[in-house]
């Protein structure tokens, strides 16, 4: 049966690589503090469906995801979204949905928004590497 975590590189690093323009910092480690901004937060999250099975040949699990972006300076909340659109961009990209996006409130130097992904990868499907410009 195929896990999550067997994704979870492919997937990250094409989320890096979306983002390596404009962000200093992708961890999946959440801090108090972290040493300079853009950040990037990327973790993998349990599923309600760890495996699913939709019928007995074709088994699949459910891959979820959080994903929060840190940003300061004057245009911080101009850089969030700048950072979250290109996110969005990849993970549509590899067929991840998201069911939940929100402003997160955090000390008034800094802005975030966070968002939930998650899709379902059957058995023998394949999450492709993001192409290179």
């Amino acid at each position: 049966m195929i896990t999550a975590i067997q994704w979870d590189n492919r997937i990250r690093t094409n989320v890096k690589a979306a983002v390596q323009d404009i962000v200093k910092t992708v961890t999946d480690e959440e801090k108090e503090q972290y040493p300079s901004f853009p950040v990037l937060l990327i973790q993998l999250r349990t599923s309600n469906e760890i495996g699913q099975t939709l019928i007995p040949e074709d088994n699949g699990t459910k891959v979820a995801y959080k994903i929060q972006c840190f940003t300061d300076g004057s245009n911080k909340r101009t850089t969030a979204k700048n950072i979250m659109d290109k996110v969005d961009e990849e993970m549509r990209r590899m067929m991840f949905y998201r069911p939940q996006f929100q402003q997160v409130t955090t000390v008034p130097e800094l802005f975030s928004y966070m968002a939930y992904y998650e899709r379902p990868v059957m058995q023998g499907e394949e999450i492709s590497k993001r192409p290179t410009n």
